[in-house]
């Protein structure tokens, strides 16, 4: 798998193992309520309610990335997944280390305006099926300068694959589980 950067920040593409063009970009205000789908068919059990997704949205517009497959039979695109992201204030930071956080209905005073620096990022989640070699590399330049380069991020498996995925790239906050909170283990380590 390789990952080819675009031009533009808000616009990644890469190839999977079987040459599959995949884009991973910025989601649009119109897509919100397909990926709150998607989120809660592929994740399953309790996720965030579709109007407190949308709220986020409209607070941060990096908090959703949509993944798109080009179909290279007939060149035409479909959602294959996302990423979803809160941007949090010291408060919800804070939240987090209390483990108080329930991220199925965040309090928007913890998020942080598109633009202004949070204390942490939360990966609210990740549906990139056989798509994570190629798109969480992507996702992750975005972090790396900006408004989000050095931050802590931190996150909780919702499934057995990000649990998984999970145990391979962060340290457990508490014993590992499906809802034990994750903190990613930064590139200098």
């Amino acid at each position: 798998m390789t990952s080819v950067p675009a031009s533009e920040k808000t616009e990644l593409w890469g190839r999977l193992d079987d040459e599959t063009s995949v884009c991973l970009r910025r989601a649009s205000s119109h897509e919100i309520t397909t990926l709150h789908a998607l989120i809660a068919r592929e994740i399953g059990g309790k996720v965030a309610s579709l109007p407190v997704m949308v709220r986020a949205s409209e607070i941060n517009c990096d908090s959703f990335w949509t993944i798109v497959r080009r179909r290279d039979s007939d060149g035409r695109d479909e959602i294959a997944g996302c990423y979803a992201f809160l941007f949090l204030n010291s408060r919800g930071a804070r939240a987090i280390e209390a483990r108080s956080f329930d991220a199925t209905d965040p309090p928007l005073e913890y998020l942080v305006s598109t633009g202004e620096r949070p204390v942490l990022v939360y990966m609210w989640a990740i549906v990139a099926r056989k798509m994570l070699g190629v798109t969480f590399p992507m996702i992750s330049q975005g972090f790396d300068s900006g408004p989000y380069g050095g931050l802590p991020v931190v996150g909780r498996a919702g499934s057995m694959g990000g649990l998984k995925a999970l145990s391979a790239d962060a340290d457990a906050m508490d014993p590992p589980a499906i809802g034990t909170l994750f903190q990613l283990r930064s590139k200098a380590a």
